[in-house]
């Protein structure tokens, strides 16, 4: 672990949370978890790579594998369910529930999605609102 200045910060399984140098507040738990983690605060990671390439994303939560896995400086972002929000990046105050929700998304914000697949080819549409199961 990289950690210099982090405090506050826990760690559980191979590579979780490796880089973490200045962040503060965080929580990986699974291999590679929050991996990239770096200057990022306040993020939960739980899952295999969930949010593994953040680097300076702060109060996400990642709950599942892959789950917000290319997040790097996106924030208040909410992934709960396998590869959700997988190739967000700086999309900001999204919110996916359930396997592949928001999957596409790069630098959409406001989002929300509940269920398989929900708002799965969304890119960078912003403010789109409760929608169940509806692919693409």
């Amino acid at each position: 672990n990289n950690n210099t200045t982090g405090s506050q910060n826990t760690a559980f399984g191979y590579e979780a949370g490796l880089t973490i140098n200045s962040g503060a507040g965080v929580v990986a738990v699974g291999y590679q978890a929050l991996r990239n983690a770096g200057i990022g605060q306040y993020n939960v990671a739980i899952g295999r790579q969930a949010a593994q390439a953040t680097l300076g994303a702060n109060n996400n939560v990642a709950i599942g594998a892959c789950t917000l896995y290319g997040n790097t400086f996106g924030a208040r972002n909410i992934g709960i369910g396998q590869n959700s929000l997988v190739t967000n990046t700086i999309g900001c105050d999204n919110v996916a529930l359930g396997g592949y929700g928001l999957y596409s998304n790069i630098t959409g914000n406001s989002n929300f999605a509940v269920g398989f697949l929900s708002l799965y080819a969304n890119t960078s549409g912003s403010n789109n609102s409760i929608t169940v199961n509806s692919g693409n």
